[in-house]
């Protein structure tokens, strides 16, 4: 049964997102705190840290804290297609609603730093991916040894817009049809470059902010306009829960004939990571 009063909102950042998605990085304000470590200014309070240096993760990560005004923090992964080794992860992105951390883990020995697994392991943080089960799962096996079952708590934004009617569209199409706004989603160019053109670093920032919107976007959206049961409702009762119970609660939860059979596992998510 799902309570009647929700006890975590999601918040929704009032931000132009069409200027930030215009914005160009090379004309932005940009602060080199130390070497290895640098700040960048978006329009509508939006800021980018960029880490390569292990020494500098543990503040960048706080900062990704302060800014949390819900839960949910989005996750990405960038990584190199070469001939002559295995995929690997170049860069993890992580971003709250205002705040995204690009850790270009190729700088760290390729490792996956302490304060970083922890922060991935926190059950009051919920990751959001985005289609993770198709090649991120697998990378971050490969390259850290880790995967979403080693997450405090995931959600699949996937899996999130099949509830409303979204059924097995990308980041892009989600985009469009929530924010009605075009995402650039050409990744061409080395991940793993000495030092990442403006245009990447966008690229990498974009794809988590605004999959964190797109996801805060669609909970605040009227669920009778799309002839469903307050799924919203249910996602949110799960982000304030933890554990294998959270999970349970929302898989027994009953949809008005909008769910299919197939996509019931879809709908135990936000609880404890689950494989």
């Amino acid at each position: 049964m799902l309570p009647a009063r929700c006890h975590t909102q999601v918040q929704l950042l009032k931000t132009n997102w069409a200027s930030v998605l215009k914005a160009d990085l090379s004309e932005v304000p940009s602060v080199k705190v130390p070497a290895g470590y640098q700040r960048l200014k978006l329009p509508g309070k939006v800021q980018v840290l960029l880490v390569e240096e292990e020494a500098h993760l543990g503040g960048a990560l706080q900062a990704l804290r302060d800014s949390m005004q819900d839960p949910v923090v989005a996750i990405d992964l960038e990584f190199e297609h070469l001939q002559s080794r295995p995929i690997r992860v170049a860069m993890m992105q992580l971003a709250s609603s205002r705040v995204a951390v690009l850790i270009r883990t190729c700088r760290m020995d390729n490792k996956l730093p302490k304060v970083l697994s922890k922060f991935l392991q926190d059950p009051s943080v919920c990751l959001l991916g985005c289609g993770w089960a198709s090649t991120d799962e697998v990378i971050m096996q490969r390259t850290f040894g880790i995967s979403r079952k080693d997450f405090g708590r995931f959600l699949d934004l996937q899996e999130v817009g099949g509830l409303f009617g979204l059924q097995e569209v990308g980041l892009k199409q989600l985009t469009r049809h929530v924010l009605g706004l075009e995402l650039n989603k050409n990744s061409r160019g080395n991940w793993e470059a000495q030092r990442l053109k403006p245009s990447k670093v966008k690229y990498a920032a974009l794809d988590v902010l605004v999959a964190g919107q797109v996801f805060r976007k669609l909970l605040m959206t009227s669920c009778s306009l799309l002839h469903l049961r307050c799924w919203k409702c249910t996602i949110r009762m799960s982000l304030a829960s933890t554990g294998a119970a959270a999970a349970q609660r929302v898989a027994a939860a009953p949809a008005a004939g909008a769910v299919s059979k197939g996509r019931k596992k879809a709908v135990a998510i936000g609880g404890a990571a689950t494989g």
